[in-house]
């Protein structure tokens, strides 16, 4: 044997006991269980509170009548949470609330995943980030604040659970570098976070499609959201948003302006904004009002655009409740107007084009068979009775005359005190699926809870029992859109999601379609 070979023959009898070798165990980095914010720096007490929460004993108690929307996820006893008592100093409808953040001290990156659990709101100011420290910095160094230029962000998946997150931290082993827990929205939000592991474990494929509460729904899931744009410096909040393509094959976003980051202030809310994009993960034109308020035209207000595009006439359309005597005295008018390039509009000459008893929330204007149908609610107040809280249809060939109102009826054989409203409708094949935001009875009033799902093959007839397959997180009515690609998203815009988020849709055509059991949870305060 050659002297360089057999001075080498120990080493390659080392190969396989290394590549066989087990991965390094999970280290955890912080987990909270001190009861303290022992390991982080934080700026401005007013987001975190003074001490991570007890859920069990802060946050899971009864409130009549339902009880508190039942969280589950972190580890051991306690998390970190957007501050529990800012709903009470403050009061729930409040929205301008301190923000701030918690800063963890320096560690070494020594595993290649770096993972975590998180619950929490979308919005461009909430998220997780991991922030290297200066190269050459050492642990005696490394105690100033250095730049904040995140090499990896987590942002919300409206979710009140706490599920596994996390990144690929690979590139950065044997770095030094901290993590920020952001809260600064200038909002009260969700937010709760635990348990950070270091770990040669991957995440699982598809973690953020999977089902976190026994009531999501198995149907369908929308995936990692990305923000097509930030519109919090251009407005206080937008809702209500639609999302079209048009015949140059641009894509255009329309939302109403909110007045206050709550939306209670909706009488109050006159412009429609406008932004234009290539691709919808691109980049996107400035937001700009495009349609305001017209006074002299007989217009209270201006809300809940709906916007579809007819690709017959080359015309953007769009729908809003346009009028009444306030906003709780009809009858309540929905008003039409068109336009060529979805910035200049004109509206029409007979506007309101039909009134309604009451406040009609737009929801949304779908195709069935060869002609148009609009979908709406008839319930603008929290306050309304649930027996009022009706969806009704009207048809139309043209997008211009309307035919008189069908209510689509949701009914229930065991007999369920139910409202709706906001609904939102698309057909995948011959499977219609309805979106409508839940209103349940609290004390003979409703609250909105979430975005419910019913599939079947009538538009027109559902039944609770039999239709009902769960809850999609998202709030409001969000709309879905089918892109370029073939691949179905869904565009979720609140008032408290800092602008307009897109997911693509996962769907399981392979689940049979059995009903969801309807066991409404309570209420999901954000704190």
């Amino acid at each position: 044997m050659k002297p360089a070979v057999r001075h080498l023959f120990p080493l390659l009898l080392l190969v396989p006991a290394l590549a066989a070798a087990e991965p390094r165990a999970a280290r955890v980095l912080f987990d909270f269980e001190s009861g303290t914010f022992a390991g982080w720096t934080q700026e401005g007490e007013e987001a975190f509170g003074l001490r991570p929460v007890d859920p069990a004993a802060e946050m899971l108690h009864a409130q009549p009548p339902n009880g508190r929307y039942r969280f589950a996820g972190w580890e051991g006893r306690y998390l970190v949470s957007h501050n529990i008592t800012l709903s009470k100093r403050f009061g729930l409808r409040v929205t301008r609330v301190p923000g701030g953040r918690l800063v963890s001290d320096p560690f070494t990156i020594d595993r290649d995943f770096l993972t975590f659990k998180l619950g929490a709101v979308l919005n461009p100011g909430v998220y997780v980030a991991l922030v290297l420290e200066p190269e050459g910095a050492g642990p005696a160094e490394a105690t100033g604040r250095p730049a904040v230029v995140p090499v990896r962000t987590a942002y919300g998946n409206n979710k009140f659970d706490l599920v596994l997150r996390g990144w690929e931290v690979r590139e950065y082993r044997q770095r030094r570098a901290r993590l920020h827990l952001v809260a600064d929205t200038g909002a009260r939000v969700l937010f709760r976070v635990d348990h950070f592991v270091l770990t040669d474990t991957p995440l699982p494929d598809d973690v953020l499609y999977a089902r976190s509460h026994w009531l999501d729904t198995p149907l369908l899931a929308p995936g990692k959201y990305h923000l097509m744009f930030d519109a919090r410096q251009v407005g206080p909040a937008f809702w209500h948003a639609s999302v079209v393509q048009g015949h140059d094959g641009r894509w255009h976003c329309f939302a109403e302006e909110s007045k206050e980051a709550n939306g209670y202030l909706g009488h109050a809310n006159n412009l429609v904004y406008h932004a234009s994009a290539a691709d919808l993960r691109g980049q996107w034109s400035s937001f700009e009002p495009v349609f305001f308020r017209d006074r002299d035209r007989g217009e209270t207000w201006l809300r809940d655009p709906t916007v579809v595009y007819d690709p017959a006439r080359r015309l953007y359309v769009m729908t809003y409740w346009g009028s009444g005597r306030s906003p709780t005295a009809g009858p309540f008018g929905i008003h039409l107007a068109t336009s060529r390039d979805g910035e200049h509009w004109e509206r029409d000459a007979r506007n309101p084009i039909f009134t309604h008893d009451f406040a009609p929330l737009n929801g949304a204007i779908v195709r069935e068979g060869g002609r148009w149908v609009m979908l709406y609610s008839n319930v603008g107040d929290e306050a309304v009775p649930v027996d009022r809280c009706r969806l009704f249809a009207r048809t139309s060939d043209n997008l211009r005359e309307w035919s008189g109102p069908r209510e689509i009826r949701v009914t229930s054989t065991q007999g369920q005190e139910l409202g709706h409203s906001r609904p939102q409708a698309f057909q995948r094949g011959k499977e219609w699926f309805l979106l409508t935001n839940n209103r349940t009875s609290q004390q003979g009033r409703t609250r909105f809870l979430f975005t419910q799902v019913y599939t079947g093959p009538d538009l027109f007839s559902w039944d609770v029992e039999r239709d009902y397959r769960g809850n999609l997180n998202v709030f409001d009515s969000s709309s879905v859109v089918i892109d370029a690609a073939g691949d179905w998203n869904l565009v979720h815009c609140h008032v408290t999601s800092g602008g307009p988020w897109i997911a693509r849709l996962r769907f399981h055509d392979e689940i049979p379609r059995r009903a969801c059991p309807v066991d409404w949870p309570g209420i999901p305060l954000a704190n």
